[in-house]
């Protein structure tokens, strides 16, 4: 009997220990490591994709780098974040966000032939919300996260 209350006791102290990590989600090392590797993954991916070579690639080409945007979005969105990364998560999520928007801008002007547009489909003030995103993402900590979004 006293071993089944021990082995129960454990239980229960495990229990509330694992409980308690969990409500923090990751630690800030292991959030760093992992938005990293979603970045790293990210930019990776982005040169791999092959750059048109001319006006008829162009829609597909920022069609593709929109689907690889999409999927480290869902990924870094996905990771539990600790209390002092929520906010970081958050901005950095809203940064893919808005390249997604830009992308999805830019493969609609090509759609209709107009690549004037889809080289302008950049909005004023992206680039300066990109790189202040970037600072507070190196600040914390982050290296590939870092480097600008």
């Amino acid at each position: 009997m006293r071993t089944r209350l021990q082995v129960l006791a454990l239980v229960l102290s495990l229990s509330a220990v694992t409980a308690c990590g969990g409500e923090d989600g990751l630690s800030k090392e292991e959030f760093i490591a992992q938005g990293d590797a979603v970045c790293e993954q990210l930019g990776k991916d982005t040169e791999a994709v092959p750059a048109p070579t001319g006006q008829d690639g162009v829609e597909e080409y920022v069609t593709s780098l929109t689907g690889l945007v999409e999927g480290a979005k869902s990924d870094f969105s996905a990771l539990e974040a600790p209390s002092d990364g929520k906010d970081l998560q958050t901005d950095i999520v809203g940064a893919l966000d808005t390249a997604i928007d830009i992308l999805e801008g830019a493969a609609a002007a090509a759609a209709s032939g107009d690549l004037e547009a889809a080289r302008e489909a950049v909005p004023e003030g992206a680039a300066e919300e990109s790189k202040a995103v970037s600072k507070q993402a190196k600040e914390y900590g982050f290296a590939s996260c870092g480097a600008e979004l």
